[in-house]
């Protein structure tokens, strides 16, 4: 959402586009073309998930192919883009499928939900660095859990919860809730069948 401009903006993959919505007049309007972006920067390959950072007047956008994936900045007035976190740019494991995403503007961060061979895990991306850090399942460089609890297989939305320090994260192979503690990395279902157990939490 965009409150400022009373606008939602969306990404439409299927046309390669970022679209705002005006929620006055239902009017569309394509802010970003994958392949006639304008501005500087690096080219983009594919657009994968996008939000808006209207503190700073710009779209921070995901981009690429699986295992390969790029985090873009690119400023709404100019459309110049910089590639803030990817490989090569920062330190910390890979971006492999990093689509459900929030931002942090508190802590200057980015939280993505990024799956790897059927094991997900949050990671957060530092905004002036690019550095990545597991905060929460495997991480694949040092081979170690991060958090206890039963891990998410494929993350397919992320939601942030302030109030409790947290994410909520719908896992789409577990059809299943998962609220993510951002200090410990612990995992709680919240809502779904517990595979490990069989346990169902709700009804």
């Amino acid at each position: 959402p965009d409150q400022a401009n009373n606008r939602v903006i969306a990404t439409d993959l299927l046309n390669d586009n970022i679209v705002a919505f005006d929620l006055n007049t239902g009017e569309r309007t394509v802010v970003l073309n994958q392949n006639t972006a304008g501005g500087s920067g690096p080219a983009f390959r594919l657009f994968r998930s996008a939000l808006l950072d209207a503190a700073n007047n710009r779209l921070l956008l995901m981009d690429g192919f699986n295992g390969d994936m790029r985090l873009f900045a690119v400023n709404l007035s100019t459309r110049n883009r910089t590639i803030i976190s990817a490989t090569g740019v920062g330190s910390g494991p890979a971006l492999n499928v990093s689509e459900p995403m929030v931002l942090d503007s508190a802590n200057n961060r980015l939280l993505v939900a990024d799956a790897n061979n059927q094991s997900g895990v949050v990671l957060s991306i530092n905004l002036s660095n690019g550095n990545r850090q597991v905060v929460s399942g495997f991480n694949t460089q040092t081979s170690t859990l991060v958090g206890a609890g039963t891990t998410f297989l494929s993350p397919v939305s992320l939601r942030f919860d302030s109030a409790r320090n947290a994410v909520l994260i719908a896992d789409g192979s577990r059809n299943a809730l998962f609220l993510v503690d951002l200090t410990t990395g612990a995992r709680t279902l919240a809502s779904g069948t517990d595979p490990g157990t069989l346990q169902s939490v709700g009804s």
